[in-house]
């Protein structure tokens, strides 16, 4: 039977813990078990006060500078008052009152004390220690080769920023994240069930008890489903095979948990930690306002886990630390920012910019040129598609369609003139070849270049005339097409020609126009 005891000036009285019993004057035998029992009844006749004792707890294992963590002196025994110490960079920094709401300044460990008092016997409470954890402070740029060739991959690190209590870097691609929800597992406040759990240091430690263990979390907010698309979970398999995650969504606070509205993922069970990212709108319910999930973390008994954090966010974690190697196929922004215990940085970001392997090569204009040998074709112009950087470019011809390649020397730019002198005479193929950074180098199409030979004139050609008589030459080579006859310019004779002609021979008639011989 329970007894309630009651001190007044003529002695001590008891009642049994019901209130239709009067108060009683307890006999010796009564008495004297509540002597052995009730340390107050010690004190009230005469046997000393006893040692006093209590236990201290908080309500978050690793608050942040600036948060309020709330601190309780429990297990009391033989307390008639305790005195608290927080230390210097808490506010308060002491206290006299059973629970406490206390903020510090600094990050760091900190030892909290109570001297308890029960009349003049003193003691400490049990120690206690929690650990204050700093915000972090964003990335200031990414550094890394940032123009890659197609189905390659670089490797992007962050620079600058600090990382807070229980910090890493973290990767997004398009665009910076937005969290609508995140729990850092620094306090468990949801039920559980099928499971045990501890938490240290920000990490949430779970055991399954059977294959379907599970965390309340069905009234943690109002959020967008059109937005909030992603539950992201950084966990790491420590004992067993996990099987899957299984998120059961709520849009009225829990009422409402069924099998049409649950999304699930695989987990890797291997010791090391993962990030795995839930979408939700591959479910056809998620719609409308979300209110919270049931999070059955696992699906099979006897597993063991760590969990640093679960958050509601509107695009995936892609990478984790302080480097992160990416493949893009196509040009693409990466984003990082810094996450933990207590905060989430904004972000800073680098484009990734992929060049397409190079395709084709083509020289322009492509017409067929014709010209003689002693003089030049018109200005040729070599392209690429794809490729990056071009690294090189050789011209050069063949003499047969499609046939060897010999390089022209020294013709290495984007564009090339033909020479008559670098080909001589006869029709020959030209193209360019280019090396890419990207890809492999490519011989482009052909233009045709034909070189006629420059038209000669025999010495017996050499003629001594008299003025005004006619006078006939005739080329040893003739050229295709139309040529001109150019004659020295002489201006004391007159009668040359310098029209175009269609014939080998020119007939000209030729007058001195003084009385000396002229050429």
């Amino acid at each position: 039977m329970e007894y309630l005891l009651k001190k007044i000036e003529s002695g001590l009285f008891y009642r049994s813990n019901s209130n239709n019993l009067k108060w009683k004057k307890p006999g010796l035998i009564i008495l004297f078990s509540m002597i052995l029992l009730f340390p107050s009844v010690k004190q009230a006749y005469g046997c000393g006060a006893g040692k006093p004792s209590g236990t201290i707890s908080a309500d978050k294992a690793t608050p942040c500078v600036g948060e309020t963590v709330t601190f309780t002196l429990s297990n009391q025994d033989n307390v008639e008052s305790g005195t608290w110490d927080f230390g210097t960079d808490a506010t308060p920094a002491t206290a006299t009152t059973d629970n406490v709401a206390v903020s510090y300044s600094t990050s760091g460990s900190k030892s909290i004390k109570c001297v308890l008092k029960n009349g003049n016997k003193t003691a400490n409470a049990t120690p206690f220690n929690v650990t204050v954890y700093s915000s972090s402070s964003a990335p200031t740029s990414i550094s890394g080769t940032k123009t890659i060739c197609s189905g390659s991959s670089t490797t992007l690190t962050t620079n600058g920023g600090s990382l807070g209590g229980g910090a890493e870097d973290v990767w997004y691609e398009g665009a910076c994240v937005s969290e609508a929800f995140t729990e850092e597992w620094n306090t468990q406040p949801y039920t559980i069930g099928n499971m045990e759990q501890t938490f240290n240091d920000g990490i949430l430690n779970v055991t399954s008890k059977n294959a379907d263990p599970g965390i309340n979390m069905t009234s943690v907010g109002s959020f967008n489903a059109s937005t909030y698309k992603y539950i992201q979970i950084k966990y790491k398999v420590t004992n067993g095979t996990a099987g899957e995650v299984q998120i059961y969504y709520s849009k009225t606070n829990g009422t409402d948990l069924s099998e049409t509205q649950v999304v699930k993922a695989n987990l890797i069970s291997d010791n090391a930690w993962h990030v795995v990212n839930v979408d939700m709108s591959t479910s056809a319910n998620w719609s409308g306002t979300i209110t919270g999930w049931r999070f059955d973390w696992c699906s099979a008994s006897g597993v063991t886990m760590d969990i640093d954090f679960i958050t509601l966010a509107d695009r995936p974690i892609i990478g984790t630390g302080s480097s992160i190697v990416v493949s893009p196929t196509s040009s693409t922004t990466y984003y990082t920012a810094k996450k933990g215990e207590c905060n989430t940085t904004s972000c800073v970001n680098a484009s990734v910019t992929v060049n397409p392997n190079l395709s084709a090569v083509s020289i322009s204009p492509t017409t067929s040129q014709s010209f003689c040998e002693s003089s030049l074709g018109s200005q040729l112009t070599a392209s690429e598609t794809g490729g990056g950087t071009i690294t090189a470019r050789q011209w050069g011809k063949r003499s047969t369609s499609g046939g060897a390649i010999t390089s022209i020397s020294g013709e290495t730019g984007s564009t090339y003139t033909p020479s008559g002198t670098s080909f001589g005479s006869g029709t020959w193929y030209v193209v360019c070849t280019s090396t890419p950074t990207c890809g492999s180098a490519i011989v482009s199409n052909e233009v045709t270049v034909t070189v006629n030979p420059s038209p000669t004139m025999s010495s017996a050609n050499a003629k001594t005339i008299c003025s005004g008589a006619n006078v006939s030459l005739a080329l040893t080579s003739v050229v295709p097409s139309g040529y001109s006859w150019i004659a020295t310019a002489n201006a004391n004779v007159t009668g040359e020609s310098t029209s175009a002609q269609t014939s080998a021979t020119i007939s000209d008639v030729l007058v001195n126009t003084t009385s000396t011989v002229q050429n």
